[in-house]
Order: C-alpha cells, then structure tokens, then sequence
C-alpha cells in the first residue's frame, strides 16, 4: 500500500480536482503491474493498472491494492468497480473510503455485494496528507486556498500604482507549477488593472491554464477571453459567501496570489488552508506598500528553502487534519 502512495504522488499537478490515487496488482507475493491516475479526465489508477499487465490470466488469481476506494459510478471514465468485476478479480484492498459522498463506502459495498473480499486499511491521515485538497472539497463543500506572497527582504510586496518585480525568473519557475496544479488564480482589482498579469503557468509547460478570479469589482461578471479561460469579476463578499459562490462556479482549487489587501482579507478571515511566503533576500525597496500579516499561531511551518537567494516558506492551517 505504502508503493500505492508513492505511485499515486506522480499524478500530481495533473489530475485537478481529482484525487490522485495509485493502484498495483500483486500475484504471488510479487508486483506484476502498477498504474497511477495521470491526468484529469483520464482513466483512473484501477483501470492503469489492470491494463498494464500483460498477462490476463493472472487476473483471478491477483489481488488488486488501490489506495483510495474505487469509484462505482460512471463520470468522465467509467465506474472502476464495474472495471474490477469485468476483469475477473477476487480480491482488492484499499488505503481509505472515498471522501465523495457519492463514493463513500458504495463502491466497498458494491464488490462485496457481487462476492468480492475487500479489505480497508483505513490510512486515514496517510490518506489527508496525499489529498488534503480533494479532502477540504468533498467534506467542507469550498475550494481549498493558497496564499502566495513575495517580498523584498525589507518587507515591501511592492509600490502604489507602480508594477514591481519582487521575484527572479528562477522562482516564478515555481509559482506557475502552482499555477499547473489549480484551476483558478484570484487577485484583487488593483493588481488586474495596475499589473495587468497573465496569470498563465507559461514557464511550467501546463496543458490547462487556470481561469482568472479578480476580486473586489463593483459588479459580477464572466467572460471568456481568446485562450479558452474564464474570467470571473466578482464583489467583496462575506467570506462564507465568497467561498459558496467560487465553489459554485466549480473552482475547488484557487491560487490567491494578492494584492496586500486581498492577501489580508483572507488571512483575517483565516481562509487559507495553505501559503507560501516567499522572500528575495537581494531585493531593498526602502519604501512601499508593506507586506501583509499572517497569523502564524493558525500555521504551522511545514518546509523552508533558499534558491537563488530567495527564502520560500511553506505554512499549512493547524487545524487541516482535525476538519
């Protein structure tokens, strides 16, 4: 189970809103075929894994580990439960039950019903940490917020009604492979109109770009510009209705990347379930627009690095894993 894990970590940045999930089929004591979920939209990790192996007729004979409960209903792939029972297979273990209600324990009950022995390990924190974002959206109903923040080493996020570069190209290298793993990127109305960013993960060679959410407009408003990606204008609202209306809209992952003021909305309202503050330690501005707080008595500091004299620090919400 823990090699389902591990396979499951490859299909991050790909699979969006889906879990990533890592299945093997085992034969003898040994590991005849591996699969992993790769992409959003594409097949899942059960139906990888089964079709990865060459043999077939060890099928009724092996026994199938998926790390999280195989889905019994059909979306954009079809149910892998149906899959499993099509193929011959006795006996499948599992990491943890489906955090989607419509998933959870059905797809366990289904095999068992159709004489299927399955078995739950029940990793449950293992589980949180590998799909903490698919965890927040399947059981809070709200998107799953990353604050990230850039500063010069004297604490200025830049100046008013003047575009600043805080960051070398080697760091934004980073920040659009968060771009790559969201669906949505949000920033307040001076940004957009002062910046004028593209929010693209251009640098990281992503397949989808994320929409763009710009907060703080007198209106709302959707449109969709010449690349495909949806830009929604929406109102400060109450942040319980704010989460509501971008979960709605379909976003379960957003990017908040600032300005000052937005960055501090969320931070006050504890909104964030994690974020990444990043420091150019060769940047001085002097003067500026200085850089929000964060209460890092709701945070923990999960990992911190330097690369290229800049110093990355990466907080997660305390209470993530008690949710």
């Amino acid at each position: 189970m823990n090699r389902c894990f591990e396979l499951a970590e490859r299909g991050r940045g790909a699979t969006r809103s889906n879990p990533l999930v890592g299945a093997l089929l085992v034969y003898n004591d040994k590991i005849v075929a591996e699969g992993f979920h790769a992409f959003y939209g594409g097949s899942h990790a059960e139906v990888n894994c089964i079709n990865s192996l060459t043999n077939k007729e060890l099928l009724g004979e092996s026994t199938l580990y998926v790390s999280l409960e195989p889905c019994n209903f059909p979306g954009k792939t079809p149910a892998c439960t149906d899959y499993i029972l099509n193929h011959g297979l006795k006996k499948v273990v599992i990491g943890c039950a489906d955090y989607n209600p419509r998933v959870r324990n059905q797809g366990i009950e289904h095999l068992r019903s159709q004489e299927i022995e399955v078995m739950n390990l029940d990793w449950q924190e293992k589980q949180k940490s590998l799909n903490i974002r698919f965890f927040i959206n399947q059981t809070q109903n709200e998107p799953y917020f990353i604050g990230k923040l850039a500063m010069s080493r004297d604490g200025y996020i830049g100046r008013k009604r003047e575009r600043v570069k805080i960051t070398a190209p080697e760091i934004d290298v980073i920040s659009h492979k968060i771009r790559s793993e969201v669906d949505a990127v949000l920033v307040g109305r001076t940004t957009w109109e002062i910046d004028k960013p593209s929010l693209k993960a251009r640098m990281y060679h992503a397949d989808i770009q994320p929409d763009i959410i710009v907060l703080n407009h007198d209106e709302k408003l959707s449109i969709t510009i010449e690349d495909g990606r949806q830009i929604h204008f929406v109102s400060g609202e109450e942040p319980k209705a704010l989460k509501k209306s971008l979960f709605d809209l379909g976003y379960k992952n957003i990017l908040v990347e600032g300005g000052g003021e937005v960055f501090q909305f969320f931070s006050s309202h504890e909104l964030f379930h994690e974020v990444l503050w990043i420091e150019n330690q060769d940047l001085v501005l002097e003067s500026g627009i200085e850089a929000p707080k964060l209460n890092h008595a709701d945070y923990s500091l999960i990992e911190q690095k330097r690369y290229f004299n800049h110093i990355l620090s990466y907080h997660k919400r305390n209470d993530l894993s008690t949710i």
